[in-house]
């Protein structure tokens, strides 16, 4: 039990490190959203603070994952994205 915590810990630090460099950099390509994604996603964009913000929560989240330092906390911090990205996806 304790390496599938361990594990799982560290895989889910990799994603969201890599995700966040994503924000910045831009090189994962991504496939076309429909019409009211596009318009939710850039809607975001336009306001020029929220994806880089997002972005740094991902990097300094997956970072405390990989350290396994303040995990608790790291995991607090992620909650909000990952319910907001799984609405996303509902409704979008």
């Amino acid at each position: 039990m304790k390496i599938a915590v361990i594990s799982t810990r560290y895989i889910l630090g990799g994603l969201f490190i890599l995700f966040g460099l994503n924000k910045f950099f831009g090189f994962l390509p991504l496939p076309a959203p429909p019409e009211a994604a596009l318009a939710f996603i850039m809607a975001m964009v336009n306001t020029g603070f929220l994806i880089p913000l997002l972005g740094l929560v991902y990097i300094v989240s997956g970072l405390l994952l990989v350290a396994n330092r303040y995990v608790p906390l790291a995991l607090l911090f992620l909650i909000s994205p990952i319910v907001v990205i799984n609405l996303f996806h509902v409704f979008l």
